[in-house]
């Protein structure tokens, strides 16, 4: 088998089907050198651009990054990324997938859960394990405001400070909502409601 042949076969065969990182829509690509990590050529480029290219295809693959990541990158992104530590540039491209997922309204896989937090802007929204409970503002803004609607949190009736508890059934009976959110409204039942606030919650310092 000549060297062309067997590049294309590594290039083809490379990327794992079940990992989550590599779906189809972003395999390597012969015809792209920015989507062939390493190990497919036996030299990378020499163009500094390309290079940079190749390092951080290298980075994202050990970060299982999807490699459509590096692609998009145009001219700026690489000026930015220009002078990095490899552990900055770990972390540029963490923030980068992140965004591209929860641009979709849905919460980043590397986050490994989600925490109800309240954002003084968007409400409850979804964040990372160990955030703080509320925040002034929080990566979801951004994306609320392009009018992607943040990724609310698995919330339930009954920590609501909008809550009214059945008179007759008070710990099990479907209560009511001051809020006049659609219901039922039972106090122990996972919902995920822009409305919901923690009955902890002190008067202005939520979002309306």
């Amino acid at each position: 088998m000549n060297a062309l042949a067997e590049l294309r076969k590594r290039a083809g065969t490379r990327a794992n089907p079940a990992n989550r990182a590599n779906p189809p829509d972003s395999q390597p690509s012969i015809s792209r050198i920015s989507t062939i990590s390493r190990g497919t050529v036996a030299n990378p480029p020499a163009n500094p651009a390309d290079a940079l290219r190749w390092h951080l295809l290298d980075l994202a693959d050990d970060e299982g990054i999807r490699t459509t990541v590096i692609s998009e990158l145009d001219a700026d992104d690489l000026l930015d990324a220009e002078g990095m530590s490899d552990a900055a540039l770990r972390e540029w491209l963490r923030l980068r997938d992140d965004a591209r997922i929860m641009a979709r309204g849905l919460v980043p896989w590397r986050w490994n859960g989600e925490q109800a937090s309240i954002c003084a802007g968007c409400g409850p929204v979804a964040l990372w394990p160990g955030a703080p409970d509320r925040v002034l503002a929080c990566p979801w803004c951004w994306h609320r405001r392009r009018g992607i609607g943040p990724a609310r949190p698995g919330v339930t009736c009954g920590t609501c400070e909008h809550y009214g508890a059945d008179e007759l059934n008070p710990t099990g009976g479907a209560g009511r909502c001051a809020q006049a959110v659609a219901g039922p409204h039972w106090p122990h039942a996972p919902i995920r409601c822009e409305r919901w606030r923690p009955m902890e919650a002190k008067n202005g310092t939520a979002a309306d």
